[in-house]
């Protein structure tokens, strides 16, 4: 754990010193992968199937478990350390959520706002502050706090394997080269792992804004679309962020609070989230040397 705990904070500082090496995010071996599965297993029943994850995303993982494994304890284990901040530095991001917000609130005119929007996952214009909260708080979740969350749990071809489903399940790009059900399994896979870091990322911002705003609108959120704790919608993520933003009526921003400071102060919240997720690490690690 505390090495995981070292390896996280290099990773984030790197990524925070050096945004231009977010090009060697390349996912294009991906696309060919899975190109090239696509055209071979066309009519395969397998492949045809959601179970053809375990094609499509499952042998990559496994690749890289197996050679982790085989290495993780070379020179002194050394080799583990470096292959665990390679892989979980790749599978960060890809974009820079700092830059890419920066863009958007720098945007001088709608050309150059629309093309930050879409970096952040926007499929048209949007108008509402609270639209900018949701790109932000989901752009984290997806970008950061899911990677993180199974990297820590179960290891880098975890960190790898969710990076993988995400694009699948959020690029047309990728999932345009899957058949629609196995593109269907791998949003609900999505979902499912994205939820438990979606959960913690709310209670560590209740922890790090204002408890009793974010509990209650979390509680709201669920109760006003009747659903249960379970549900794998993800919602209340923009719900509970907003509980945090500093306007009266984040709905009717004018005058002198634009609504991409908005997705400003929204990046600033996730930081601190962040901040309370690698305090809480950094107390289970003192606890388990101290005990």
């Amino acid at each position: 754990m505390a090495l995981s705990l070292l390896i996280v904070l290099v990773v984030i500082g790197v990524s925070a010193a050096a945004p231009e090496l977010t090009r060697l995010r390349d996912y294009d071996w991906f696309r060919r992968w899975v190109t090239t599965l696509s055209e071979r297993l066309e009519l395969n029943a397998l492949w045809t199937h959601g179970l053809g994850l375990l094609i499509s995303v499952g042998l990559p993982v496994l690749a890289v478990l197996v050679v982790y494994n085989l290495l993780a304890g070379a020179i002194f284990g050394l080799i583990g350390l470096l292959l665990s901040a390679v892989i979980l530095y790749y599978s960060w991001g890809p974009r820079d959520l700092d830059a890419d917000v920066a863009d958007l609130v720098t945007a001088t005119d709608p050309e150059l706002r629309q093309r930050a929007l879409t970096a952040l996952g926007a499929d048209d214009d949007i108008s509402k502050p609270a639209d900018r909260v949701e790109l932000v708080f989901h752009q984290a979740l997806k970008r950061w706090f899911g990677v993180l969350f199974w990297f820590v749990i179960f290891g880098p071809a975890a960190a790898l394997g969710f990076r993988l489903i995400q694009l699948f399940a959020d690029s047309a790009g990728f999932a345009g080269k899957l058949p629609q059900p196995q593109a269907d399994a791998a949003r609900r896979m999505y979902e499912a792992l994205a939820w438990i870091p979606a959960q913690a990322m709310t209670w560590a911002l209740a922890l790090a804004g204002d408890f009793n705003a974010v509990s209650k609108a979390w509680r709201e959120h669920h109760a006003s679309h009747g659903q249960g704790l379970l549900h794998l919608d993800l919602g209340f993520l923009t719900a509970t962020g907003m509980a945090c933003i500093e306007y009266d009526d984040v709905d009717e921003v004018e005058g002198g609070n634009p609504r991409e400071l908005v997705a400003e102060q929204a990046l600033q919240l996730v930081w601190r989230v962040l901040v309370v997720w690698l305090t809480v690490l950094a107390v289970i690690v003192l606890a388990r040397l101290l005990g």
